[in-house]
């Protein structure tokens, strides 16, 4: 079955136009009965999605702008109404409209992507920024080592398909909750998706995740596992004999295992400890230091969310808000990947011929900041549309000009990490672009 953007925008419009969706999401079973009603639920929904920065007045202009164009109403709506409204719908709207979303992309999806024969996927957690506010602050219950940090932090965690780049589940939570825990929560719900009765579902995990509970529960799940060790994780990591070893294990709590402990040599010279339930002899360390190595993606989708899409940018005080658009983005930036995807298949194309015909140095790829910037807006568009001709209308438009606007691959570039906390807000919340 294709799973491409026009198929995913009919379903997504499907989904946010039913009553029976609207039903379950909305904060009180007497909102949006009303057939007068300016901001629906599927319009408030739209407006959520865009993910637009802009002041919010601008942003609802220009929205029934185009509304209103297509449905020949004429409708218009101020600033503080939309603030209102928005809090009639539940966050976990946006997350089981993901859900859903990932469930469909993966239910006999011919074209998924593995490594090997495994569906390789990887959770990591990080520390988001949110709004310098003293309930926010207690709500997430962030301590500052300073009294002159004004910052407030909140952690997340995700389970992120590397070789699909899809974020499948995602939470924010406690700064004090421990990444383990909501993984746990998390493989809860995968265990719901189509893609969990697949064969050969892998996780990857960095040095903060290695338990015996989190072996158990993904061997028990009848899944693969590949975890980095810290020297002290285990008391067998300390005595091991060679770089493969086949261990049998008790925990202190009677927990036992049989598990797989291969030592890799990075290229800068360090080893490297990871355990694994893959025993199959094929399977050798250079093989396991390819797969651990996948799990850079998860890092690169947090760049990704932050620093393309803004997750951080939260735009409200209120957690209800601050929750929908953390759940919203999480849904775009899925949305953005199947996009990203098409117009790299199509480029790929182009590079043949041009790099045959020696008219091309490098290789080329989709440029992410321009897609972000066309497609979340062309998204909403084609939400309002009454018919799907005028959607394809718009996307192939899109098409085009994304093939065109491609940036070169230019390989073996690396840029330092750094840690840093700032010591005020990354985003403002009384300042928004008006571009």
């Amino acid at each position: 079955m294709a799973k491409n953007y026009l198929n995913a925008l009919s379903f997504i419009k499907k989904i946010i136009t039913s009553n029976d969706f609207m039903k379950q999401h909305r904060t009180r079973c007497t909102f949006f009965t009303r057939s007068s009603i300016k901001l629906s639920f599927s319009i408030l929904f739209c407006l959520i999605l865009s993910l637009s920065k802009k002041s919010a007045q601008l942003k609802l202009d220009l929205f029934f702008k185009d509304y209103n164009e297509y449905n020949k109403t004429n409708k218009s709506v101020v600033a503080s109404s939309f603030f209102e409204a928005r809090l009639k719908i539940k966050p976990e709207a946006f997350k089981a409209l993901n859900y859903k979303f990932i469930d469909w992309f993966y239910e006999d999806n011919k074209n998924l992507k593995r490594f090997d024969k495994f569906n390789v996927f990887a959770s990591d957690g990080s520390y988001f920024e949110i709004p310098a506010d003293a309930k926010l602050k207690k709500y997430f219950e962030f301590k500052s080592k300073s009294d002159k940090t004004n910052t407030v932090r909140a952690g997340a965690n995700v389970i992120f398909d590397v070789c699909n780049n899809r974020t499948v589940c995602a939470v924010l939570h406690k700064y004090t909750t421990w990444e383990r825990e909501t993984f746990v929560d998390m493989f809860r719900d995968f265990q719901k998706f189509a893609v969990a009765k697949q064969p050969n579902n892998l996780f990857i995990f960095d040095r903060g995740f290695s338990s015996s509970e989190l072996v158990k529960l993904i061997e028990n799940a009848g899944m693969f596992y590949l975890f980095r060790l810290k020297k002290d994780a285990f008391k067998f990591v300390s005595k091991l004999t060679s770089d493969d070893e086949i261990i049998n294990h008790i925990t202190y709590n009677k927990v036992t295992f049989t598990t797989r402990v291969i030592t890799v040599t990075l290229d800068s010279g360090e080893k490297e400890i990871l355990m694994t339930n893959i025993f199959e002899e094929k399977y050798d360390n250079l093989f396991f230091k390819e797969l651990y190595f996948l799990r850079w993606g998860v890092e690169t989708n947090y760049d990704y969310l932050k620093n393309k899409l803004h997750i951080e940018d939260f735009q409200s005080l209120n957690p209800q808000a601050l929750f929908q658009n953390f759940f919203a983005t999480i849904l775009m930036s899925n949305i953005i990947s199947l996009v990203t995807e098409e117009v790299n298949i199509e480029i790929d194309k182009d590079d043949i011929l041009l790099l045959e015909t020696g008219k091309a140095k490098h290789r080329h790829k989709a440029n992410i900041n321009y897609i972000i910037g066309r497609i979340s807006g062309d998204f909403i568009k084609s939400l309002i549309h009454k018919t799907c001709r005028q959607a394809k209308v718009l996307y192939g438009l899109f098409f085009i000009q994304a093939v065109k606007r491609k940036i070169p691959i230019r390989s073996n570039r690396k840029v330092p990490r750094v840690f840093k906390m700032k010591k005020v807000d990354k985003f403002f919340k009384n300042i928004r672009t008006h571009v």
